[in-house]
């Protein structure tokens, strides 16, 4: 989204404006059932090169993206990196 708005720069972005939307869908399958949607495991992962803290990395031996959440700060840059939409945050409640 940032590439084809004004100005490309993430902070002014108008997500109001209809050609800010995601272009990536995913449709419920046969007869409404839906799909699951996991981790392709991008040989470059998006995710990986937007993650601020080093959080998201690419395990080179196994090829497996993983996510290391002592590192996340909740920022979203993978989530919103993401081509597939595989990824959202979970927010975990304290014990």
């Amino acid at each position: 989204m940032v590439e084809h708005c004004p100005g490309s720069s993430l902070w002014t972005i108008d997500l109001g404006d209809e050609s800010n939307q995601p272009r990536i869908t995913v449709l419920a399958g046969m007869k409404g059932a839906s799909l699951p949607l996991n981790c392709r495991h991008c040989a470059e992962p998006a995710c990986v090169d937007a993650c601020p803290t080093g959080a998201m990395l690419r395990d080179e031996t196994t090829g497996l993206v993983r996510h290391r959440a002592d590192r996340c700060v909740g920022c979203w840059m993978c989530v919103m990196a993401c081509p597939t939409g595989a990824l959202s945050l979970v927010e975990i409640s304290p014990q």
